[in-house]
């Protein structure tokens, strides 16, 4: 995994409005990466337990990011998931528009599988 896209998922865990297992809202300024990464996990095992039974995490987790969770402020439209590709790396000046289809159209599995390793880790 790219530490690019590693520090993006990282960065990009947002825990406004949930709470920890005791129920205390979470303090993120006062949280380490793994313990985030530790609090997206359960946020994601929580709201898609269902679809992990069902699926698998893999599908799971595809359909969570997606369907935009709150948890994972991560890019969602077609210019900033290029723009993001871009920045790191995916996609180099003068790549095809058929290059740019091929990374938005799997993007989100992409997102979802480095997600994973970092909640397997």
């Amino acid at each position: 995994m790219t530490n690019q896209i590693k520090q993006y998922l990282i960065d990009s865990i947002t825990l406004c409005g949930y709470t920890d297992p005791d129920g205390n809202p979470y303090n993120e300024e006062g949280m380490s990466d793994s313990e985030k990464i530790v609090a997206a996990k359960l946020n994601f095992e929580s709201e898609m337990g269902w679809l992990i039974e069902r699926s698998g995490q893999h599908k799971a987790c595809v359909d969570w990011l997606s369907g935009l969770c709150s948890t994972m402020n991560i890019a969602f439209s077609y210019t900033d998931i290029i723009d993001l590709a871009r920045r790191t790396g995916g996609l180099k000046e003068g790549d095809s528009e058929k290059r740019e289809d091929y990374i938005c159209e799997n993007y989100f599995p992409f997102m979802a599988t480095k997600l994973l390793q970092l909640f397997n880790k």
